[in-house]
């Protein structure tokens, strides 16, 4: 089968404007694979087009030698989905088929973490440690925070400030210094409306120090500074904050693992006050924690 019967796809498009260029070629290589084995996909019965999901492995509609992922079928199913939505046709079935392998995959997912060997919380501490000895300052900043305050890669957009009254703009959090101790302020999170401003207190010395350091190392003359910033110290685009953080942390774990270390040396020593305090960071109820990290005890 060759382009020229794709006619059902390239309407597809026409009737998607707001299709990014990126998105439709995803979206056309995998209809290929798709039309190697049916025909239009409009027009075909949701049972039918469901019985292809699950004899996916089977059609040999994959490139490589190993069998199609979950997330393969997600994709594969929700290119589907999209050219019987954008027709009209019935897709409750499909919806549903859909939620499934969502739940299949989270499933997956969280059975591959719970089979993986973290490090200990002493581990991850004495690897921050180590970044403070080294005069690493952002590296040692941004393990600190994220380990001992939950936060996530979106968090870490932070301005740097001298006073509470320069934390007005809700697009930042903030880290506030004064002669003691540092206030971290935190606006941003899509939980916001729900949780509200958040502040904590930070007393530890080596985490002052090591910001003034971080400060005097950059040489920057501006009233409001940023954690993590470009050549040119201005704030790097929080869209790229997730893939910078990537390679930051010890034995490239994810925010979330931190936090999983946490949660499991907190559960194991029975601290409820570290408990709720750790679920009011994360922007969480106690029960969502318990339910995001299988920690039912």
């Amino acid at each position: 089968m060759t382009d020229y019967d794709y006619n059902e796809f390239e309407n597809f498009v026409n009737l998607n404007p707001n299709l990014k260029p990126l998105t439709a070629k995803t979206y056309y290589n995998t209809y290929k694979n798709i039309r190697k084995h049916l025909k239009d996909i409009s027009p075909l019965s949701e049972n039918k087009l469901i019985k292809y999901i699950d004899n996916f492995e089977n059609t040999k509609s994959w490139t490589d030698d190993i069998p199609p992922s979950t997330n393969t079928l997600l994709n594969t199913l929700n290119v589907i989905i999209q050219i019987k939505r954008t027709f009209e046709e019935e897709n409750d079935k499909l919806l549903k088929k859909r939620n499934e392998l969502m739940e299949l995959r989270d499933s997956e997912k969280e059975n591959k973490i719970n089979m993986m060997v973290l490090p200990t919380k002493k581990e991850v501490n004495n690897y921050i440690k180590t970044l403070y000895k080294k005069d690493d300052n952002l590296n040692y900043i941004i393990n600190f925070l994220i380990f001992n305050y939950f936060l996530t890669a979106q968090d870490l957009n932070i301005a740097i400030v001298e006073k509470i009254t320069d934390t007005k703009n809700h697009l930042y959090n903030y880290l506030v210094i004064s002669k003691s101790h540092v206030n971290f302020v935190k606006y941003g999170n899509k939980s916001s409306d729900k949780f509200g401003r958040k502040s904590f207190s930070i007393k530890s010395k080596p985490f002052k120090i090591a910001l003034n350091k971080l400060i005097a190392e950059r040489n920057d003359e501006n009233k409001i500074k940023y954690l993590i910033t470009t050549k040119e110290n201005k704030p790097l685009d929080k869209n790229i904050l997730s893939k910078y953080i990537k390679n930051k942390l010890y034995d490239f774990l994810s925010p979330s693992l931190y936090h999983r270390i946490n949660i499991i040396d907190i559960i194991n020593n029975n601290n409820v006050e570290q408990f709720k305090q750790a679920s009011d960071r994360m922007d969480m109820t106690y029960n969502a924690v318990i339910e995001k990290y299988n920690m039912v005890k």
